[in-house]
């Protein structure tokens, strides 16, 4: 596998997104697909199409201030 700049870019003004608590920004980044899956911290927390966008909504309505870096 090679690293992609193009992805990189795309993930890192995600997390600025995310940061600036610009959800607009950040929803547009989450697919609306039916197949598209979010896995939560809890194992069974798997959430798929419209039901994973409704949570992530939701939580970036709830967050706190903080900022999300990549390494």
């Amino acid at each position: 596998m090679e690293p992609s700049d193009e992805i990189r870019r795309i993930v890192e003004r995600w997390m600025r997104a995310i940061s600036e608590r610009d959800s607009g920004s950040s929803l547009g980044r989450v697919s609306e697909l039916p197949g598209a899956t979010m896995i939560g911290t809890d194992s069974a927390e798997w959430f798929h199409g419209s039901e994973a966008r409704a949570i992530w909504a939701r939580q970036l309505e709830e967050l706190d201030s903080f900022s999300v870096v990549g390494t």
